[in-house]
């Protein structure tokens, strides 16, 4: 009770002098913050007092004044941080008299050490320290009388060593911490076990993210990393800590990535899936109060508590917690998926739906659920009315999607019917034709009668003949060089009947697409009619003509920009000259080739 006494006044005294961080945009410390108010010195300095006080008491000269080395832990930290405030160097006995190891002496050294750590890098007076690899050490030669001190203590060197990027010292601390857990699982008390497993997830998650640090190209050690924040996850979900759980969740969508676009490679994530999602479910049912209980550090530190230590990159959308939840139900989905396991599938997605809030998150997980019912022969008009707030691209996209996976020709015509109707807007008609056309041969495959089929090409061929295009830089030069389509001319087509073209407003389409799709249309129309058709042949003329407008457009913008070409510079021109010069007669002969070649390009240009 002393000790803990010292402690609160100490504290007391201490913690408004304590400066203000002042972080610059790039997340810098400012150096600013070393000034201190001298008007705090008399505090800190009887606060320096009081610790020094309680720590000489309890040194364990006399036995019986010896206090468990939880409470004496608190005193130390406070200690330390006196002695920065007050830009006091601490020896090299870390706060011990004597060179005497028995004791608390050593665990003394190894707590005063750590809280050194934890004060350096904060603009203030940094404190000469050892080196990792002693201080580790120190702690594993220490006999701990409190398991949680030393699980606390091996978390605490996990992390100062990942900041350190000393990749051994870390899975050093981090197994030893991992095996500690679980051998003492027991000892911990009831009220010790929220901290004992947020201490293990925090181990478990910096193990994780060193491994990906050093993966080298090798893909077996994602998956070593990826157990690691699934190990996480699983502590932070029973102490009913949210934040520890998503920071694990996030690791381990950026650990798995690479391997979530191979069927194979999904099935190996489909346990580790399920346990983060379980655990993400577990931590908002046990959401635990904020116990009143004293924290190691009331102040600014480079410690594991400290929320600044758990930042990372994640993969854009992954910072977000629901879009991370979703993106997880996604994945889970995916792999049932791949085994067409469409019924236990389709329980994942219900079970998403009942988690997950009611947000625009959901829609994903709806588009699944629809396809899945849609597969199973479901009715699914509930579920995709969620869509009705949507783009009617969007719902179009939708219900085409589901046209060729629904089961009975019902379906798939009402699917293709309301794809098509969706689209309203004119800056969605050439999704319109598409669709028109796709559906035109779908009715056709399914022995729909021919007048449905060419009633829906004639909509498509309208759509295209009405379209308000834009007119672009070389479509309106060419605008100005009629080129006619030989109208009276007799043209001899595969079929082998000569028949007359007569000559149609096709000068005035330009654009290539547009041409393009007409051509597809008169194409399709005159398969689906047949040679005995009156029309065949009409149709098969108007695709020719339209292929014909392609080659005019595509040739007039070609001129229009070999004109736009630099010529050749004068340089350039006088070293042909010069390498022309010596071999007269050999130029005369190419001249002659070259004016024949060139006679007989014009005559083939002339005919085309």
């Amino acid at each position: 009770v002393l000790v803990m006494l010292c402690n609160a006044l100490a504290r007391g005294l201490i913690l408004c002098w304590i400066p203000v961080l002042k972080i610059d945009e790039k997340k810098k410390i400012d150096a600013a913050t070393d000034k201190m108010d001298p008007n705090g010195f008399p505090d800190i300095k009887a606060a320096l007092e009081v610790c020094e006080f309680a720590l000489n008491l309890t040194n364990g000269n006399i036995p019986s004044e010896l206090v468990p080395i939880v409470v004496r832990q608190h005193i130390i930290a406070t200690w330390v941080k006196a002695k920065q405030l007050l830009q006091q160097q601490i020896g090299h006995k870390l706060g011990t008299d004597d060179e005497n190891d028995d004791g608390q002496n050593p665990i003394t050294k190894v707590l005063v050490a750590l809280e050194m750590y934890s004060c350096n890098g904060l603009g203030l007076m940094d404190f000469t320290v050892l080196s990792l690899s002693q201080l580790v050490k120190m702690t594993l030669e220490c006999n701990w009388p409190d398991p949680l001190v030393e699980l606390q203590t091996l978390t605490r060197l996990t992390h100062f060593a990942y900041a350190s990027h000393d990749h051994e010292i870390v899975m050093t601390c981090s197994q030893r911490a991992l095996q500690l857990g679980i051998k003492h699982t027991r000892a911990f008390l009831t009220e010790n076990q929220k901290a004992r497993q947020e201490m293990l997830s925090t181990a478990a998650c910096i193990q994780g993210r060193s491994i990906m640090e050093n993966l080298a190209g090798k893909k077996h050690l994602r998956l070593a990393a990826s157990k690691a924040f699934v190990q996480s996850a699983r502590y932070a979900g029973e102490t009913g800590n949210c934040a520890l759980v998503m920071l694990a969740a996030r690791y381990f969508w950026n650990a798995c990535l690479p391997f979530i676009g191979s069927p194979s490679d999904r099935e190996q994530l489909k346990e580790p899936t399920e346990t983060i999602l379980k655990n993400i479910i577990k931590a908002d049912k046990n959401k635990q109060g904020t116990k009143n209980m004293l924290q190691l550090h009331q102040w600014p530190t480079k410690d594991f508590q400290s929320s600044e230590s758990l930042e990372g990159h994640f993969l854009p959308g992954t910072e977000e917690d629901l879009t991370l939840r979703t993106s997880l139900y996604g994945l889970l989905f995916h792999m049932y998926a791949d085994k067409s396991d469409w019924e236990t599938g389709l329980k994942v997605l219900d079970e998403a739906i009942q988690v997950l809030p009611r947000t625009k998150h959901r829609l994903l997980i709806f588009k699944h659920m629809v396809i899945v019912k849609a597969r199973l022969g479901r009715n699914f008009t509930m579920d995709i009315q969620k869509f009705k707030d949507e783009s009617e691209n969007y719902l179009s996209h939708m219900w085409h999607r589901l046209a060729p996976i629904s089961k009975g020709i019902v379906g798939q015509l009402t699917c293709y019917h309301n794809a098509i109707e969706a689209l309203q807007k004119q800056e969605s008609e050439w999704q319109k034709v598409d669709y028109l056309m796709e559906f035109a041969e779908w009715l056709y495959c399914n022995q729909f009668p021919l007048n449905g089929v060419i009633k829906h090409l004639d909509w498509a061929i309208d759509i295209l003949l009405h379209m308000k295009l834009d007119i672009g830089p070389f479509e309106e030069e060419e605008k100005n060089i009629k080129q006619e389509i030989p109208s009276p001319a007799k043209l001899k087509v595969d079929f082998g009947v000569n028949v007359t073209v007569t000559q149609t407003a096709n000068e005035d389409l330009r654009n290539i697409r547009q041409l393009e799709m007409l051509f597809r249309a008169h194409t399709l129309m005159a398969i689906i009619s047949g040679h005995s058709s009156p029309f065949h042949q009409q149709n098969c003329l108007m695709a020719y003509a339209y292929i014909i407008r392609i080659w005019q457009v595509s040739l007039s913008a070609a001129g229009s920009i070999i004109k736009t070409l630099p010529k050749s510079s004068p340089s350039t021109a006088s070293q042909n000259a010069q390498s022309a010069t010596p071999k007269k007669d050999k130029g005369k002969k190419d001249a002659k080739q070259s004016s024949t070649h060139k006679k007989d390009q014009a005559q083939k240009e002339a005919k085309l």
